[in-house]
């Protein structure tokens, strides 16, 4: 087989690989898709560049490569408009829930000692009435929560800022059964984060960190 039709034909295996292996932790049909197809096409859009030296078109390289741009570009709007969440997410069957089911990160505001507020980012994941956080055993709002179990929770940025209403909510620390449950809710939503990153990232810091710790959160009265 020609080196360029070689290349051709490992550019699409490539591309399936990519989109079946997101199909297994992505919910989303279209972002899938269309991650597979940037990957696939993007290395396309190379061996057409590399292959100039066979007799290859530039023209070619420039139409797969401005392909892969549009594929991006939808993707990111794709993501954008899911709330960069790509996982399973449940319906909230509690009012106050529902602005946070697509919701990736979220202030979690919890009270010092002299009832003074202070604020750290935090993944959620919304489960019927309630919903799931997790943090680990030596941090700062885990000691709070245990003082103080009553937290404001409000949509934000990757860095904490709110950018919108802010709820009160009930944190209960989880053991068992429901700690195991809260840890398949939280990767369920977010496959690679919370299924892979985080747990690998707390057991390898576990001597500094501590164990990993889960709470669910139930919205206050008049809140849910």
């Amino acid at each position: 087989m020609p080196v360029r039709q070689r290349r051709l034909t490992h550019s699409a295996q490539i591309g399936i690989g990519v989109t079946l292996l997101l199909a297994l932790i992505w919910r989303d049909a279209l972002c899938t898709v269309l991650a597979g197809f940037l990957v696939g096409n993007s290395i396309h859009a190379l061996n057409h560049a590399l292959d100039l030296e066979l007799d290859g078109r530039a023209r070619d390289a420039w139409l797969l490569t401005a392909l892969s741009v549009i594929v991006a570009v939808a993707l990111w709007l794709r993501l954008r408009q899911l709330g960069y969440v790509v996982g399973a997410v449940r319906p909230a069957t509690a009012p106050g829930w529902a602005p946070f089911v697509r919701q990736k990160t979220v202030r979690l505001t919890s009270y010092r000692r002299d009832g003074t507020p202070g604020g750290s980012p935090v993944s959620i994941a919304v489960d019927g009435d309630r919903a799931y956080i997790r943090s680990f055993e030596r941090a700062v709002k885990t000691r709070r929560l245990r003082r103080n179990p009553t937290v404001e929770i409000a949509p934000s940025t990757g860095r904490g800022q709110p950018t919108g209403p802010a709820i009160r909510t009930r944190a209960r620390r989880l053991t068992g059964a429901e700690f195991t449950h809260a840890s398949r809710v939280l990767a369920r939503k977010y496959p690679l984060l919370h299924g892979v990153v985080v747990p690998l990232t707390h057991r390898v810091l576990r001597k500094q960190t501590g164990r990993t710790v889960h709470f669910e959160l139930t919205p206050l009265d008049g809140e849910g």
